[in-house]
């Protein structure tokens, strides 16, 4: 039982120091000003396959891009793009997806920039749109929940089992070595002999006691 407690205990504290950990990043990164993008095509591979989250660095400035950058921007469309800038002109930055035959002509500019790709974590897209749903959300917060529920009571029969443990032991070894407990029990069996089923607590008792 113990080894399954501490089985648990070591997957749990591994499973919140991971969430914490993550949580910690996403907000050093959107303090940064990074912005994740979830990458819903495959215009970009094999540099950024579909469902990738891409880190845009909102930072950088419009007139820092040179040729080869990717990019993200905001289409006509509204949605947002992440390609390939191959040519920097006057008019604006001419992009292209890496997969595509075809340029995407002048797309971007100063106005409809976003900012620069900085990483891809390949696949994690695909959980950011699944939790971007409702019965994602419903799942991850219900995960979250059980997590920490286990964590508070495992750590909880942990620390009581500890407990009673040190508890028994110490008052075993308290038995086992102080020979004045021995003595004062002896002494009190002795007089309980004496004074039948009741004993008063008085000064005559305490005397009779030290006498002995």
């Amino acid at each position: 039982m113990k080894k399954l407690h501490k089985v648990i205990k070591v997957l749990l504290d591994t499973l919140m120091t991971l969430i914490i950990i993550m949580g910690i990043v996403l907000i050093i990164l959107y303090l940064m000003g990074f912005e994740p993008f979830v990458v819903e095509s495959g215009s970009m591979k094999p540099t950024i396959p579909k469902y990738s989250l891409c880190f845009i660095n909102k930072h950088v400035q419009y007139q820092d891009i040179k040729e080869n950058d990717i990019i993200a921007f905001k289409a006509t469309s509204g949605a947002k793009v992440t390609h390939r800038a191959i040519n920097i002109k006057e008019e604006g930055i001419e992009t292209k997806g890496d997969a595509n035959n075809k340029s995407d002509g002048v797309t971007t500019t100063k106005e409809n920039f976003i900012g620069k790709n900085v990483f891809s974590i390949p696949k994690l897209g695909l959980i950011v749109k699944i939790i971007q749903t409702k019965p994602g959300r419903i799942i991850l917060i219900t995960m979250i929940i059980v997590i920490l529920i286990l964590y508070v009571v495992c750590i909880n029969i942990i620390f009581v089992t500890v407990l009673l443990i040190a508890l028994s032991l110490l008052c075993d070894w308290a038995w086992e070595r102080n020979d004045a407990i021995h003595c004062c029990w002896d002494k009190i069996n002795g007089k309980l002999d004496k004074h039948d089923d009741t004993i008063f607590w008085n000064k005559e008792i305490f005397d009779e006691f030290s006498k002995t």
